[in-house]
């Protein structure tokens, strides 16, 4: 079993990120550039709300506009309230506009994304955070890969923090549209079509979440596994989400996917770590297994859950996973549930990812 990169990760959850936030970031020595998701999302203005009342003029944003075609005009008009919030609380600030889409509907979100992360130089910043609250997949993961690749590879006194405010009732108001447009998201294809794993094993660990069952179906029959272990939030704050879950994918689970009930796999609704180490363990007791035929490989589908999405990304960049994905064109919303939300924010979750925290040589990237 090989060194684990974050397997002693130093984690926040709930009270404890403003108490982290204040006790760090409000040190005079601290200066950030935080990378945020101008949408409509009500969780957009959390993090950074939190930030800019200790940090001040010490904070620089980045604000990413993810550009879809013919938004619903509901959506369009709370991501630009949000828009301004966030205008509003971090003065020094540059904007990104992201198309997520190409002419041709190939998805280029991320790529895109990066690009516009090149521009924003780290010299002085002590700290970079990237809020994933209101991000998509296809633009967090590689933004959050190409820093941390930017900041090992120039050996930059630079610390990487990801933070996410994870609210599943939020979670299941907002529904994305699956594209037609399947993909590994940017960076993260990982060995899947190369020679070497031409004869691989495939497990496939997608994250289920409600309303994605025709989006998982379409990544199903794409990369055509061997094996599926579907992942469910348990425990979770509401203790029946699991069960739901799994009547709701009960035609998937049970005939098109033919789940074995043993290869069912859970993961704390809150902890990103916990479904970190899962992942890891997963890979690690295949790898003996699968060795002398081929090996194994696993593909990963995060769906739902902000906090779960942090554990799947960090165990992909970790082992280069491939990481399969159906681009949202765009979303279903209840607009009025959402803004009747009396806690529309959520529970924060901060993972320290890189930096001075780590006194020992961490174990080098794929």
């Amino acid at each position: 079993m090989s060194v684990r990169r974050w397997e002693r990760a130093i984690d926040h959850h709930g009270e404890e990120v403003p108490e982290f936030v204040r006790d760090y970031f409000g040190r005079e020595d601290r200066s950030v550039l935080l990378v945020v998701g101008a949408g409509f999302d009500p969780r957009s203005t959390h993090v950074a709300r939190l930030l800019a009342e200790v940090l001040g003029e010490r904070l620089k944003a980045l604000l990413i506009r993810e550009e879809r075609a013919r938004p619903d005009p509901a959506l369009l008009a709370l991501g630009e309230r949000n828009l301004s919030a966030l205008q509003h609380l971090i003065p020094s600030h540059s904007m990104a506009q992201i198309e997520i889409f190409a002419p041709d509907d190939a998805m280029i979100g991320g790529r895109e994304a990066v690009g516009a992360l090149r521009t924003m130089p780290l010299d002085g910043r002590t700290d970079v955070v990237v809020d994933m609250s209101a991000l998509s997949i296809g633009v967090s993961f590689p933004l959050v890969r190409a820093l941390l690749e930017r900041i090992t590879s120039r050996h930059t006194a630079v610390n990487l923090h990801v933070i996410a405010s994870a609210n599943a009732e939020i979670d299941d108001l907002i529904i994305p549209s699956g594209s037609e447009a399947f993909d590994t998201v940017h960076g993260f294809r990982g060995r899947w079509k190369l020679h070497e794993t031409h004869e691989a094993a495939k497990l496939w660990l997608p994250q289920l979440a409600r309303g994605q069952g025709p989006t998982l179906q379409r990544i199903h029959d794409q990369i055509e596994p061997d094996e599926t272990a579907p992942i469910l939030p348990f425990p979770a704050r509401r203790p029946r989400r699991g069960d739901d879950l799994l009547d709701e994918f009960s035609r998937e689970v049970l005939l098109a996917w033919d789940v074995d009930p043993r290869n069912l796999v859970y993961a704390d609704e809150d902890n990103p770590l916990d479904l970190y180490r899962t992942v890891l363990q997963i890979d690690d007791a295949r790898q003996p297994v699968f060795r002398e035929v081929g090996g194994s490989l696993l593909f990963l589908s995060p769906t739902g859950s902000k906090a779960l999405g942090i554990g799947t990304m960090m165990a992909a960049i970790e082992r280069d996973f491939p990481v399969a994905y159906v681009e949202a064109s765009g979303y279903q919303v209840d607009v009025a549930s959402l803004e009747r939300l009396t806690e529309p924010e959520g529970t924060l979750v901060h993972v320290w990812l890189h930096g001075e925290a780590y006194a020992q040589v961490l174990p080098t990237l794929p």
